[in-house]
């Protein structure tokens, strides 16, 4: 009987795999599994009856995760672009290998092809998903879907799988001493024993160049942070070194021990070729720690989505699916919730404080993170936006915030849209709690430098970049904050605050001011202090008037 109600509910399909999978999961996610199931046969129009064991694997938990979509490498045929019908030698094997024939003054050479790298191997720009993983714990309980493309994807940040080796024990020291200047001789990549001028610890730390300034990833001192995204691969927090004084004392280079033989220790990592698989919209989230989101997963049910898309194709699947039972399907999948299949873009009158309320309900500080206003508020450190703007400060941390807001409105998925309601709320958290130290030490320079100022005319440059500050914080709060077009307009307005302050021609006079803004957030008051005592009182007149230009220029916006 019990077989007969199976049969009933499911279709009676051909898959006697998926059947007894089907009789393990647990009873009260018997029908999510089965709306999963229903929604990826809709998208091929697949006759879900037509599901059979040769699309299925029953597979524990290693063997499953270690399956991988094999890529075959093309070579690559790319074609000159100054003489028609040249093309790329391809993976010759020889000192020819990716070459390809140009013109060379008068003359012809062979250079490396621009397309392939050297490599004779065609680039690949198509990654069809070969692998859908179902995965379920001991208890028969849905865990998670995941896909496998062919792509190799790094896994998290430093907090929950970066790349940096941050045991000491690992290194040994190959100088002893490093003085901030001398660390322009070095490259990103190299290692550095560190610690941090606010007396956040000591440690491992990676350099990270980026416009000439030298960063500090590491895993215990929050700090000023590079333009791009790349360093969080690497580590948590990031500090910038621009003089002595940024670093207590001075740093040591570090090497790994044996690093001759780690390479080839080095174990190929199965969850590099495992991504999260959102189902209603076929597409692969970006990178997260896969290990934690499989952490409980004890097997899974694996579809040959290759296989079960050329059935549909040929016919094998019991003939092509009518379009009435296409629209039908489609019809069905709209009804699961209209904005969760819209695109980005698409979202014209979503209101976000219905999103933004449920996230803030994860952060348990306090109740006034009730809006996207206030999100945009606390990461740029509330009264001292404008400070934090100009320095730089958290803008690769609002875009990554940005990100998984739009991930939660888009996805149709009850548990992604948790999974990115708790990633937010853990990025906002980490923010208000470093915004902590830096808006104590912003008031405390601030306080220091309108007592400390050499004269008069000095005092009236921290004045005014009080003002600027509190330009920008009301342009924050005046900006109409309802839909997703309304935030991007103003993260574009904060990004354009920022970059016309530092690179603007017309802005020039009031940048030879910048450095005393710059070093607020510092745990050395005496920082700020110098670089105001360096500005020339002949050169104050302008840059108060340049400020001024400045935040007519905010106004405007």
């Amino acid at each position: 009987m019990k077989n007969l109600k199976y049969l009933r509910l499911f279709e009676a399909f051909e898959s006697e795999t998926l059947a007894k999978v089907f009789n393990y999961v647990n009873k009260s996610q018997k029908d999510e599994f089965k709306v999963r199931l229903q929604r990826l046969c809709g998208k091929l129009g697949f006759p879900m009856s037509k599901l059979s064991d040769d699309l299925f694997q029953y597979l524990p938990f290693n063997k499953a995760l270690s399956l991988a979509a094999n890529m075959e490498d093309e070579p690559c045929d790319a074609e000159s672009d100054t003489i028609p019908g040249e093309k790329c030698s391809g993976p010759t094997g020889d000192e020819l290998q990716g070459t390809i024939m140009r013109t060379w003054g008068r003359g012809r050479r062979k250079v490396k092809c621009d397309v392939c790298k050297g490599t004779g191997i065609k680039p690949k720009t198509n990654f069809p998903i070969k692998w859908i993983k179902f995965w379920f714990d001991k208890e028969g309980k849905y865990v998670n879907t995941t896909a496998t493309d062919g792509q190799i994807r790094s896994q998290g940040t430093s907090y929950s799988g970066g790349t940096l080796d941050d045991k000491m024990d690992n290194y040994e020291v190959e100088k002893e001493v490093v003085t901030a200047t001398e660390l322009n001789n070095y490259e990103t990549g190299d290692i550095f024993y560190f610690s941090d001028s606010s007396y956040n610890g000591s440690g491992v730390a990676m350099l990270f160049r980026e416009y000439g300034r030298n960063h500090m990833i590491q895993n215990f001192a929050p700090g000023s942070s590079p333009n791009t995204n790349d360093w969080k691969k690497i580590a948590r927090f990031s500090w910038v070194i621009n003089g002595p004084s940024d670093a207590r004392g001075t740093l040591k280079k570090l090497k790994l021990k044996n690093a001759a033989v780690e390479k080839e220790e080095e174990k190929p990592d199965p969850y590099t070729w495992n991504a999260i698989l959102d189902l209603g919209r076929m597409t692969i989230s970006k990178t997260i720690n896969l290990k934690e989101e499989l952490n409980n997963a004890n097997f899974a049910l694996v579809l040959d989505y290759v296989k079960m898309k050329k059935m549909m194709s040929s016919g094998s699947a019991d003939g092509s699916i009518t379009d009435t039972a296409i629209t039908k399907a489609k019809r069905e999948e709209s009804r699961q919730g209209a904005l969760a299949l819209k695109l980005p873009n698409d979202i014209k009158n979503a209101n976000f404080n219905r999103y933004i309320k449920q996230i803030s309900q994860n952060i348990k500080i306090t109740d006034d993170i009730s809006n996207l206003r206030r999100i945009f508020q606390r990461v740029f450190g509330f009264g001292y936006a404008g400070h934090y703007i100009l320095q730089g400060l958290n803008f690769s941390d609002m875009e990554t915030i940005f990100e998984y807001i739009l991930n939660f409105m888009t996805s149709d998925n009850d548990y992604d849209k948790e999974r990115y309601v708790n990633y937010a709320s853990r990025t906002i958290k980490e923010r208000m709690e470093a915004n902590m130290g830096y808006n104590k030490n912003i008031k405390q320079n601030l306080d220091y430098l309108l007592t400390a100022s050499p004269d008069e005319d000095h005092t009236n440059v921290v004045d005014m970049f009080m003002e600027v500050n509190k330009a920008i914080v009301k342009k924050i709060q005046d900006a109409p904050l309802e839909t997703i077009e309304d935030a991007v307009i103003l993260y574009n307005k904060i990004k354009n605050m920022r970059e016309s302050y530092r690179n603007s021609p017309l802005f020039r006079k009031c940048q030879r001011a910048s450095n005393v803004n710059y070093y607020l957030e510092a745990g050395d008051r005496d920082q700020p202090l110098s670089y105001l005592n360096n500005i020339d009182n002949s050169e104050i007149p302008g840059i108060l008037s340049n400020f001024d230009q400045y935040i007519n220029y905010i106004n405007r916006l």
